[in-house]
């Protein structure tokens, strides 16, 4: 009896090809536990079968592979990129409806605030010459020498920091830090992107995809 006849059903060439288009892994088990298999097609099998898992994953788990910051480095990710936008648009939407409300509340408190219109005499055209007068006489401010722009003591302003050395020139950093972490203060949701953050003035500000 030869050894084709004596094999496994699971160990056939047609069984085989068919559990591994829908299981890649099983193909990839059996393809190393079947006997007088040559090397070279051990490895081809495998490399064809790791291709054919990786498409899986992708339609099946949704599995994304993305670089790192550095191009180098590969990120392995699972989840549903569309649901992800889904949700995103939903918390954009609900936080510019919140941001609205807001001001119209600061609206109508600046509207209440203002007082009343003066009910006494007007001004006269005398005084509102002089008033002109007194302002013409004024020493012009040269447009050839625009206000100097103070240059930021704090804050990350471009790539690499202030002059783009990597340096922060702000307040010291603790270097301690506690062992359950640092409180978080807030979180925004973001599309993807592979851009670092310039922050000023209390303002964070970042590069993302959106569909």
């Amino acid at each position: 009896m030869n050894e084709i006849a004596i094999r496994p059903w699971y160990h056939r060439t047609g069984w085989m090809t068919l559990l591994s288009l829908f299981v890649a892994p099983v193909g990839l088990l059996l393809v190393w536990t079947r006997r007088r298999t040559r090397v070279w097609v051990r490895l081809l099998s495998t490399w064809v079968l790791l291709m054919v898992a990786g498409l899986q994953a992708h339609y099946y788990l949704g599995l994304r592979v993305e670089l790192a910051g550095s191009g180098a480095a590969p990120i392995f990710s699972f989840y549903d990129r569309d649901a992800h936008f889904a949700r995103l648009e939903r918390q954009r939407a609900a936080q510019a409806s919140a941001t609205a409300a807001d001001s119209v509340q600061v609206d109508e408190v600046k509207t209440s605030a203002e007082p009343e219109p003066s009910s006494g005499p007007a001004e006269s055209a005398a005084t509102a010459v002089a008033r002109v007068d007194a302002v013409a006489s004024r020493d012009p401010v040269p447009l050839s020498e625009p206000a100097p722009v103070p240059e930021p003591a704090s804050g990350w302003t471009t790539f690499r920091g202030r002059d783009l050395d990597g340096v922060y020139h702000g307040r010291p950093v603790a270097d301690s830090w506690p062992a359950e972490g640092l409180e978080e203060l807030w979180r925004q949701p973001v599309g993807e992107g592979y851009s670092s953050f310039a922050i000023w003035d209390g303002a964070f500000f970042t590069i993302e995809q959106r569909r």
